[in-house]
């Protein structure tokens, strides 16, 4: 019995320590995760950028390297585990593809990351994987790594630099405490960068307790070191909003369904992106350079004004270390209803979250290219009675394109919907059917004889 008395005195001293602690952020470059995000750059699944153009200039641009990329493309990485019993969108679910990253950073030889990643997707795909990413190292640190391995490796050691001198770590208790989180503070968040030879910026990403982010390399000032700092900042409380716990989600989730204004949903759902831009982007360099930073916190216009209008209220409740609560829900949605209610008829803000069901699978492609997306989007197939259902229990915009099979397609959506229990159509012409749901989300029906997807996507891109 003492012994376990002694065991569990010494258990809850280190506990203790490590909440009592502060949170501390270590700065890092990880040749092997930076491979990856080359690679990736390289594929033909991203656009026009850095990597792609130092790659399409020099010697390796030719067919043993450009198959390699192609194989690279059909590898399946991405696979996912949700956690059940969260309200929906708010609890991030597990990805390979983030735990493939996590080792990456780690891993000190590629053998070792092979056995590091052992598991976590199928064994063929992970050495093709390895393979592809150690041909590629040797390439990418000539092209990219060596060129502005000076001036990056300088930076980065002066941005450490700056992190640790600056109030980070109470800036993080304030996020801690705003966002009634759970962090053990003897756990550091990692902040991992790889060199970007240009001056446009690259999104940044957050996992676990990495936080990931491109660095320019026309980056050499406080100022600019403080605007980054602000980015990676947001990032962590990305990471501190997932992990609220259970109860704290239910709890704000039912201070925005339970609102009366038909706001609420859509301002639920930008919630998560505007919290982060108004507490990363806007406090963290307010209180660092004891003024508003002038430009563009956010690339999404939607976020960045939602962002810029809630900010003093956050900024208060910051200061008075102050967690949300109902009262800060009221206002929130208030704030975008006075402000920006106007919104809910714009297609570039409601297509951001979105469920989409469609037969033909280019059409996710064509939306995905009008309409940019946010943190939530469903795919289904068919569209069929299981799927309908799931549908409109997904508290998300919701795109459904009937192209065949017209008249039975059209009765199982009007079957599905209460909401749609009046509706008259005709389903041999070509139209486009929207209702405003009950669960204060859109309902798109696009019932396609001739039209291109593309056309009509255009159509709903300019319209108001």
């Amino acid at each position: 019995m003492k012994f376990h008395l002694l065991f569990l005195g010494l258990l809850l001293q280190f506990s203790n320590l490590a909440f009592a602690q502060k949170a501390t952020f270590n700065v890092q470059y990880s040749e092997k995760f930076a491979v990856y995000h080359f690679v990736k750059n390289l594929s033909g699944k991203y656009g026009e950028n850095p990597f792609k153009k130092a790659f399409q200039q020099s010697q390796y641009h030719e067919k043993k390297y450009l198959d390699l990329l192609t194989q690279f493309d059909n590898l399946k990485i991405n696979y996912l585990y949700s956690f059940s019993g969260f309200p929906y969108g708010v609890k991030i679910p597990m990805l390979t593809d983030n735990a493939l990253q996590k080792h990456l950073i780690a891993a000190t030889s590629w053998q070792d990351f092979k056995i590091r990643a052992m598991g976590l997707i199928p064994n063929e795909d992970l050495i093709h994987f390895t393979n592809i990413l150690a041909v590629f190292t040797p390439i990418y640190n000539e092209l990219i790594y060596k060129p502005n391995q000076e001036k990056f490796e300088k930076n980065l050691k002066a941005f450490s630099d700056f992190v640790y001198s600056q109030k980070t770590a109470l800036l993080f208790e304030q996020g801690l405490q705003f966002y009634q989180s759970v962090w053990d503070k003897s756990i550091p968040f990692e902040l991992v960068f790889y060199p970007l030879p240009s001056e446009d910026g690259f999104m940044a990403g957050a996992f676990y307790n990495y936080l990931i982010r491109a660095f320019p390399t026309n980056y050499d000032n406080e100022e600019d070191y403080t605007v980054l700092l602000g980015v990676m900042m947001h990032e962590s409380f990305h990471i501190l909003f997932d992990e609220q716990p259970l109860q704290v989600k239910q709890n704000i989730e039912a201070y925005f369904r339970q609102n009366p204004s038909v706001c609420s949903q859509y301002a639920y759902l930008l919630s998560n992106e505007v919290l982060a831009t108004a507490t990363g982007n806007g406090f963290v360099y307010e209180a660092i350079r004891e003024k508003n930073y002038a430009d563009d916190w956010y690339f999404f216009p939607y976020i960045n004004q939602m962002a810029k209008k809630i900010y003093p209220i956050v900024q208060t409740y910051f200061k008075e270390n102050k967690a949300i609560d109902k009262a800060f829900v009221d206002a929130y949605v208030q704030m975008y209803e006075q402000n920006f209610k106007q919104w809910l008829n714009e297609s570039t803000h409601i297509f951001t979250y979105r469920y989409i069901l469609s037969e033909n699978p280019k059409d996710v492609a064509s939306i995905s290219q009008f309409f940019s997306y946010v943190n939530a989007m469903e795919i289904e197939g068919k569209i069929e009675a299981n799927n309908l259902e799931k549908m409109k229990n997904t508290p998300l915009t919701k795109i459904v394109i009937v192209s065949k099979d017209h008249e039975n397609q059209l009765a199982l959506i009007k079957n599905a919907f209460p909401e749609l229990k009046t509706w008259k159509y005709d389903a041999k012409k070509e139209f486009t059917h929207t209702v405003f749901l009950n669960d204060k989300t859109h309902l798109y029906i696009f019932n396609q004889h001739q039209t291109p997807t593309e056309k009509w996507l255009e159509g709903l891109q300019t319209k108001k």
